[in-house]
């Protein structure tokens, strides 16, 4: 009887959290689409903190990072890591520079970073999340979020991200978790917290 009533238990487990998540189509998928762009499109400017967590095949162990985001509408983005050490990414556009601890600066021609630095741009702006060119896309339904996930479409990304993962508050529409997954099975996971928003 016990074993019954453990199955049981497990079965509506299941049944809750595959309930939770469901896939949007057709009209539903479009209304929350335009409700995402259109507010991110009017966001004028944000602040918040931020956790960021790297795994790579290469570490023993995951890494963790700490730091504050500063977003200026049409598209400068602030980036400063506070811990484990002092670095600002400035993202102005498709440009990156970073400056460090001892306030010196340097334009970055790295790849990845400007992928990156582009990807968490246009995560605030809106701009390329949803184009179809850019990107496949599958938008799912979690309660109080909305996730969207991303496949990359051109080459040139496709070489650099397997997939892209973009979690959405409902309230706000604000964005509450960005994941990165490499090609090359590295990850990097942006949890942001205590967002201030300006529209």
């Amino acid at each position: 009887m016990k074993r019954i009533l453990s199955l049981l238990c497990l079965l509506c487990l299941t049944v809750v959290c595959v309930a939770q998540a469901s896939e949007l189509t057709g009209d539903q998928r479009s209304a929350v689409v335009t409700k995402l762009s259109s507010a991110s499109k009017n966001l004028k400017g944000l602040k918040a903190d931020f956790v960021q967590t790297r795994t790579s095949t290469m570490l023993a162990a995951p890494i963790e990072s700490k730091g504050t985001l500063s977003f200026m509408a049409p598209d400068e983005v602030r980036w400063s890591y506070t811990s484990p050490q002092s670095t600002t990414l400035v993202i102005k556009g498709d440009n990156l520079s970073v400056v460090t601890g001892d306030g010196r600066e340097r334009k970055s021609g790295n790849r990845m970073s400007k992928a990156m630095a582009t990807m968490i741009r246009e995560s605030f702006v809106g701009g390329s999340v949803f184009n179809e060119r850019l990107f496949s896309s599958k938008i799912y339904d979690e309660g109080n979020t909305y996730r969207a996930e991303l496949k990359p479409v051109r080459r040139d990304m496709q070489r650099m991200f397997q997939s892209v993962t973009v979690t959405f508050d409902k309230r706000n529409t604000l964005v509450q978790r960005l994941e990165l997954q490499e090609k090359d099975g590295n990850a990097t996971v942006i949890v942001f917290r205590n967002q201030k928003a300006s529209r």
